[in-house]
């Protein structure tokens, strides 16, 4: 009788163990919290070892960075051209074209993958909400963004000066999130679809916002 050839463990053939790990991670962070998931579960829920894992992201902040810059990288280019466009405007800007500019970018990475983009929005929010540094690194650490919005916002409500912008603009903006994050709750349905967000909604999340920053 020939034996059996011996098996030796290598890269999976049938899988894009990359691409699985981020979507994995990008789910499970999404709905369980990046503080609950562990390197060995996420390796696991994608069908790869914990070696492969390991290979590819060596720590677990490393993973969470990777996920958030898959689709972030498109969210700030296109958030960074609405904003360039409305500082070179000539004419006026309104609160309404500042909030579409930071809206529109969150709405198309939902509408373009619903279930993975809003895992997406899910963990960029949670990441928000806590503070987190690879947050703070991704946003705040962008001062181009960070002044683009600021100078877009002065434009809009020259008024105001810059302490009172920065509440409004952290207000806002945490709402936004929120919201979009929250797509999916049951308690307020028809939000979120099949093919994503429900143009209503997104449209009166974009004039409650605009009005609550434009308010006296």
């Amino acid at each position: 009788m020939t034996a059996a050839p011996s098996s030796r463990p290598g890269p999976r053939a049938d899988l894009d163990v990359p691409a699985a790990l981020l979507d994995t991670a990008e789910r499970m962070f999404a709905q369980d919290g990046v503080g609950a998931v562990s390197l060995r579960a996420i390796g696991r829920e994608a069908g790869v070892s914990s070696a492969a894992v390991l290979y590819h992201h060596s720590t677990k902040p490393m993973l969470v960075e990777a996920v958030l810059r898959r689709r972030g990288a498109a969210v700030g280019r296109e958030l960074s051209a609405r904003l360039r466009a409305l500082l070179d405007a000539d004419g006026p800007v309104t609160t309404r074209d500042l909030v579409d500019a930071v809206l529109v970018p969150m709405v198309d990475v939902v509408n373009a993958d619903p279930e993975g983009g809003l895992c997406w929005v899910k963990l960029f929010t949670q990441l928000a909400q806590a503070n987190d540094n690879l947050w703070i690194s991704a946003v705040r650490g962008n001062t181009d963004l960070s002044t683009m919005v600021v100078e877009v916002t002065q434009r809009a409500l020259p008024a105001l000066d810059e302490a009172a912008i920065r509440s409004r603009l952290g207000i806002a903006m945490f709402g936004v999130l929120t919201s979009l994050a929250g797509a999916d709750l049951r308690a307020v349905p028809d939000r979120m679809g099949p093919d994503g967000l429900d143009p209503e909604f997104v449209e009166q999340l974009a004039r409650f916002t605009a009005a609550g920053l434009a308010t006296d």
